[in-house]
């Protein structure tokens, strides 16, 4: 609720109460969003927010622009990050691009300055590095980093971008 007011000060109207009336109805009645739209609208997704899902499409990941996101899947046993256009009016996304890799993927970490990406691989205890094209968002992969633990399964850009943190099942 603070970083969602502190968020939003600027759009907050003078007396508050109607942002913290919504806020606090969306908890007490566990309002759930029906699109990635509503969920802005709730205020619980933000640009460049990990989402991590119980199936096999493991996690998705918004660009800062608020215009892509990638899903980094294990469907059917090929590992692969799927590339799609955001549109935050309706909330649908459509899928433009898929790149194959191997290994048992885990929910992307989208750079924010959005031009570059991690994904955590606990197959070979590594993350994954792309370089995100700016105009297109299509993906380069560029190298793969041993981690130094076992069993990534989450990364974080720290919000100056200098560095990357990974946290480990195994170590």
């Amino acid at each position: 609720l603070a970083r969602m007011a502190a968020e939003r000060a600027a759009d907050l109207p003078a007396d508050h109460f109607s942002f913290f009336r919504t806020a606090l109805e969306t908890t007490a009645l566990a309002k759930v969003s029906t699109s990635a739209a509503d969920a802005f609208d709730l205020g619980l997704l933000q640009p460049g927010t990990s989402v991590g899902s119980l199936r096999q499409n493991v996690g998705l990941s918004l660009d800062p622009s608020g215009r892509r996101a990638y899903l980094a899947s294990n469907n059917s046993g090929s590992p692969r990050v799927v590339r799609y256009d955001f549109n935050a009016t309706t909330g649908l996304l459509n899928p433009i691009a898929t790149t194959a890799l191997s290994g048992s993927l885990w929910p992307p970490s989208v750079h924010p300055t959005g031009t570059m990406m991690a994904v955590p691989d606990s197959g070979d205890d590594s993350i994954e590095l792309f370089t995100i094209n700016p105009s297109t968002g299509a993906l380069t992969l560029r190298t793969s980093v041993s981690t130094g633990g076992t069993d990534p399964f989450r990364c974080v850009f720290d919000a100056s971008g200098r560095f990357l943190l990974t946290a480990h099942t195994g170590s």
